[in-house]
């Protein structure tokens, strides 16, 4: 877990066919960026060009690149899978962002002054196991064409 500020970020993977991200969460520039993420960039090496940076920084690494330079703009530039959030200890924003078709899913719920997401519902009984969910939501969520078989 890494903290900066009030802001506390944990990974857990529970995907078996994904690989451990080493870099999740992580913290960057002095600690004033903090990320993580679920991402697979398909344009890594056009990014690392537009951002004139070596092969060598990790995914993390350039999300945080792109939205120091871009910030919300910097999804018009990414290619891929991903869902991440970046918060800016020094702005006091937080940034969530995922792929434009969605195929990485980024829920969140807030409970008090607290605000949890993650990339599967599970991820929340964890944290609540008295949270529910909320089935009219679910049922028209479930009704978008072609949505079940991603969240199955």
């Amino acid at each position: 877990m890494k903290q900066s500020s009030n802001v506390a970020m944990a990974s857990c993977n529970s995907y078996l066919w994904v690989h451990p991200n080493p870099m999740n969460p992580m913290t960057c520039n002095e600690k004033r960026y903090l990320i993580v993420s679920d991402a697979i960039l398909d344009n890594r090496e056009s990014l690392m060009q537009l951002l004139g940076l070596s092969n060598d920084l990790s995914t993390n690494e350039i999300l945080i690149e792109m939205y120091k330079k871009y910030g919300s703009k910097s999804l018009d530039y990414i290619v891929g899978d991903f869902a991440f959030v970046i918060h800016d200890s020094l702005n006091k924003v937080t940034f969530f962002a995922r792929d434009q078709l969605g195929k990485r899913l980024l829920y969140y719920c807030r409970i008090g002054n607290q605000i949890y997401f993650g990339s599967t519902l599970n991820a929340f009984k964890a944290v609540d196991a008295s949270i529910e969910m909320n089935e009219k939501w679910l049922v028209g969520f479930i009704g978008i064409p072609n949505i079940l078989h991603e969240i199955i």
